[in-house]
């Protein structure tokens, strides 16, 4: 970590987004490690000690994750969405009957994922939300069916 990256993220961190600041440094021929070590001690407050972890890798879902770049966060969002499909794919698989497990499953991994990996708590709850919004249209549809051809 060098002084002259936490200088140059304290002055401008008013002005310029966090991950512009970042490509600014990138570009600039700091190392990797700098970089994040002084993302870590400028943005999130963090002492010496704290501030030397590593970024957290894609698979480690322990420990909560440290965004560095955008790719990260759509990434993890795309997963989000597509990881309740994949959930019942496997249920439904293993038993017909058991599909509605996944709704356990769907709400464990909420909360699990909220403190760690915002962006796919965030994927999954859009996915809930636009599920929601599909079963309502449905069923409205169903309704209006059945009331239509009442004699």
């Amino acid at each position: 970590m060098s002084k002259n990256t936490i200088n140059y993220l304290l002055e401008n961190k008013s002005k310029f987004s966090r991950e512009i600041l970042i490509d600014e440094l990138r570009k600039a021929g700091y190392e990797e490690k700098d970089i994040i070590e002084s993302v870590n001690m400028v943005y999130d407050n963090v002492s010496m000690q704290d501030s030397r972890k590593k970024p957290t890798s894609f698979w480690d879902f322990k420990n909560k994750k440290l965004y560095i770049n955008k790719v990260e966060k759509i990434v993890n969002f795309i997963v989000g969405m597509l990881l309740p499909w994949l959930t019942l794919c496997i249920i439904a698989a293993i038993e017909d009957d058991l599909a509605w497990l996944t709704l356990f499953i769907y709400i464990a991994l909420l909360i699990y994922f909220k403190s760690r990996r915002y962006y796919i708590y965030r994927g999954l709850l859009i996915n809930l939300i636009i599920l929601a919004v599909i079963v309502a249209i449905g069923f409205s549809l169903l309704l209006l069916n059945i009331s239509m051809f009442r004699f």
